[in-house]
């Protein structure tokens, strides 16, 4: 078999794209147990799927081969497994002749629709190995998917395991308020973000691609900060120096505290669940206990500082002085010793290393960092760049510096800091255009540290596009992911691979879009072991708040040709379906291209009567286009084949 043709070529052990032939995605994201992953898979902490308490029900198969005995449980919300719902999903690997669970293992597992005629568990794993998934059909649990927040105030969800115009944009929901700051829960399962035009807090299912609550929050909501295994997140003002806590269960606010004035700065230590929250504009800052939702200390402190951070490796909170060459340093419980960190020029953003020894504190407008050992408190380092830049995120091995007015950004290696070393500092290009060409960036990250380690992925909004950066000596982006929404200002990785929650417990959550007869395979490279599990899928394939009485798919019928290239036009299309849910349908979005070309348009239909829509286009060329259609409310999603020809005729 020619692999090419499937656009991969075998290299040292792994499968990669051919860049030559067919430029497509980097098959690394659905083959995690071929790397050499590291200590990430740590435990999930118990998380619960929806409200209240679940127990392990549903599935449960046992089978045993030679001395290993794997098991797979499930649960979910209604003790059943149901389409279009959370499922926690989960394997335990027992050694029988030992007597104890398996631990350390990194598992493969998918699942994938149980059909008449399809091959045997055995083959599936070695078919899966040579191609991968079937992404249309097949569901990773190994995989990871990209989240990006636009320029449109949207939020979009993106399969890297395909690169094609209608294939790898999984969801799209408007946000209808530009965001202020996102995080992604512990368990997984949501991703909370701010409003401060609108004072609200979002909760999005990523699994999903709906929008599960909106919580009216503080006013000028700007930064948050989540805790793993508390079900609360603590959201931040940016104007009124107050923070609110908000149950992630019930989504109501059960606290508020009135920090000072001012805008509010986030620090945590997540080993003992304490949050720091500093109010700028009257200088004084609380110790909170996240656990008990408890103050447990107050400090006065300068005034109009600029950015916060914490150190594990020494315990203490670091802040930036925007007006004078210091960075304020002190054990915020038990010693509240305020000292001063001296260094080059000023400082307005401070970034502490994972491990904690290093704390960059920088003038991105002025292209500087201070690089300060925490053990000490002395600089030992100054770095100058010759272009200005706006953030700083830390993978485990470097730390990655995003310009502003050009294309490259900067990575220090952070192992080459020790004090009297000269330390490693490389520039990369990621793609063509500096991301200042897109206008106001907002603070959010553009960069997303692979779980793994070894790479990240890049976010340049100017050219609209996800650039994958692998660390291994590579001076250009291994892979590029167009984006088929408006400029991805931020991205996230919603990773959904299977970890280690407790000894020989490996699982993670999921969602099964369709009702049916499923396998769940298992696979362990070595020793070779390969597992099939049925399950049985209730329910029907909409979201669980509409509820069809039949299968049909809805009809989309397109209206008002014929179409003149180069003119602007109203395209008219309906939407026939059994039955519409209640209340409009709001969430109707389009997605235009012309195959063998870069053209595209994403853009939102409004409503001009019942189940009557329309937007304005104009076709550059003449020729044939195809729209597809994707709303959550009726099931439609572009990951379907929904795809409908245009024909654009010459004026």
């Amino acid at each position: 078999m020619d692999r090419r043709k499937f656009g991969l070529v075998e290299h040292g052990g792994f499968l990669m794209s051919d860049p030559v032939n067919n430029p497509g995605p980097c098959p690394l994201w659905h083959r995690a147990w071929y790397l050499n992953r590291h200590s990430w898979l740590s435990a999930l902490g118990g998380a619960l799927i929806g409200a209240g308490v679940l127990a392990w029900a549903g599935s449960v198969s046992a089978i045993e081969k030679q001395e290993v005995q794997i098991e797979l449980l499930t649960a979910s919300k209604n003790k059943e497994i149901r389409a279009g719902e959370m499922l926690k999903i989960g394997f335990s690997i027992f050694d029988k002749i030992r007597r104890k669970p398996v631990s350390g293992l990194h598992p493969a597992a998918w699942i994938r629709p149980k059909t008449p005629g399809r091959k045997s568990c055995e083959n599936a794993v070695r078919n899966y190995l040579a191609l991968g998934p079937n992404a249309s059909q097949d569901i990773s649990l190994n995989g990871y998917t990209f989240v990006t927040l636009n320029r449109d105030n949207s939020i979009a969800v993106i399969d890297p395991r395909l690169n094609l115009a209608t294939s790898n944009l999984l969801f799209l929901a408007q946000l209808r308020a530009t965001p202020g700051d996102w995080r992604m829960s512990p368990n997984r399962k949501a991703i909370y973000i701010t409003l401060p035009g609108k004072n609200r807090l979002l909760v999005f299912n990523p699994l999903t691609g709906q929008i599960d609550a909106r919580v009216n929050v503080i006013v000028n909501p700007t930064t948050m900060a989540v805790f793993e295994g508390l079900s609360s997140v603590w959201v931040g003002s940016g104007s009124n120096g107050e923070i609110q806590g908000v149950d992630t269960r019930s989504h109501q606010i059960f606290r508020k505290i009135k920090v000072g004035r001012g805008k509010i700065y986030f620090a945590q230590d997540n080993v003992r669940a304490q949050l720091f929250a500093y109010a700028s504009g009257s200088g004084q800052l609380i110790v909170l206990d996240a656990k008990r939702r408890k103050v447990v200390r107050r400090l006065q402190l300068e005034p109009h500082l600029a950015d916060m951070d914490y150190s594990a490796l020494t315990d203490k909170i670091y802040l930036a002085h925007p007006r004078k060459g210091y960075v304020l340093s002190l054990y915020p419980v038990n010693r509240p010793q305020v000292e001063k960190l001296m260094i080059s020029g000023v400082s307005k953003r401070v970034n502490v290393s994972p491990d904690g020894r290093w704390l960059m504190a920088s003038d991105g407008d002025q292209g500087q960092i201070s690089l300060v050992e925490t053990k000490t408190g002395n600089m030992t380092h100054v770095l100058r760049f010759k272009h200005p830049f706006d953030q700083i995120v830390f993978s485990k091995r470097y730390a990655y510096i995003r310009h502003t007015d050009t294309a490259n950004i900067s990575l220090i290696y952070t192992a080459s800091l020790a004090p009297g070393a000269e330390p490693g500092v490389i520039e990369v290009p990621i793609g063509t255009k500096p991301p200042k060409a897109v206008g106001r960036l907002p603070p959010l990250p553009a960069i997303a540290p692979l779980p793994e380690g070894g790479g990240a992925v890049i976010a340049n909004p100017a050219d609209r596009t996800l650039y994958l950066y692998m660390e291994s000596g590579m001076q250009a982006p291994m892979n590029a992911f167009k984006t088929w929404t408006a400029a991805p200002l931020s991205v996230m990785i919603h990773d959904r691979s299977l970890r280690e929650a407790r000894p020989g417990f490996y699982e993670t959550v999921t969602m099964i879009p369709q009702p049916g007869i499923y396998e769940a395979v298992f696979f362990l490279p070595n020793p070779p072991l390969t597992r099939c599990f049925t399950l049985k899928v209730k329910g029907n394939s909409l979201p669980h708040s509409v509820r069809k009485k039949n299968t049909d798919q809805p009809t989309i019928t397109i209206l008002s040709p014929p179409f003149i290239a180069g003119r602007l036009v109203q395209l008219e299309f309906t939407i026939a379906t059994p039955l519409l849910p209640p209340g409009k349908v709001r969430d109707i979005s389009v997605l235009l291209f012309r195959p063998g070309s870069n053209w595209q348009l994403r853009t939102f239909a409004k409503s001009t009567g019942p189940r009557h829509y329309h937007f304005s286009v104009v076709f550059p060329s003449p020729g044939n286009y195809k729209m597809a259609v994707e709303s959550a409310q009726l099931g439609l999603y572009l990951s379907q084949t929904n795809l409908k020809t245009i024909k654009v005729q010459d004026q």
